[in-house]
């Protein structure tokens, strides 16, 4: 199961990296509600004013282990849509940080920035939800933790089973595969259908 959350091996689909993503956010922020409400306690505002400190030490060795979780799934999902996840994360990064770069020498230029940072978060998103999977490629099993559904098996069909309506049967020897060989029915829902 660890392999599933921190492994950078593997692909993962558009469900389970959106679900993925829902829930690693959904847990952080229960976890920064949690360790706030510890710290604040019963003494109010002036409880948070003291639980500064603490708190924000305790998020910088949370924060570490979201970013990882983050960014293996994020790998993950690259490679599904055929992308070099190296080259993709450091692209996406390396935009963030010329553009962060560029407004910090021209301070006029900090909303314009700020409004690039968006659009690059946003299609980074928008990629890693709505960009279909390349379909495979990838011979070993992804280190993910879900399983993947067995292709059909492509069986030799039941004896005496022939296209043809001719009075005798012809022998499978005699006939080509393609010929007595029909390819499976396509299926409605999961792998065997409704």
């Amino acid at each position: 199961m660890l392999g599933a959350i921190f492994s950078f091996r593997g692909r993962i689909n558009r469900l389970q990296y959106f679900l993925a993503s829902v829930g690693l956010s959904f847990g952080l922020m229960i976890l920064l509600v949690a360790v706030m409400l510890a710290f604040i306690g019963s003494r109010g505002l002036v409880g948070l004013q003291q639980a500064v400190m603490p708190i924000s030490v305790c998020f910088l060795f949370i924060l570490p282990v979201f970013f990882w979780i983050h960014y293996s799934l994020v790998a993950r999902r690259f490679r599904d849509m055929g992308w070099n996840p190296l080259y993709a994360i450091l692209g996406w990064i390396g935009a963030g940080v010329v553009v962060a770069l560029a407004t910090r020498g021209v301070p006029s230029l900090a909303l314009v920035g700020a409004g690039l940072n968006l659009l690059i978060g946003f299609s980074e998103t928008a990629c890693l939800w709505f960009w279909p999977g390349d379909g495979g490629g990838d011979s070993t099993p992804a280190a993910t933790g879900w399983s993947t559904p067995a292709a059909p098996s492509r069986a030799a069909p039941a004896a005496g089973w022939s296209a043809t309506t001719s009075r005798a049967s012809p022998s499978p020897a005699s006939t080509p595969v393609a010929a007595w060989s029909r390819a499976p029915a396509p299926t409605g829902f999961g792998r065997r259908g409704l």
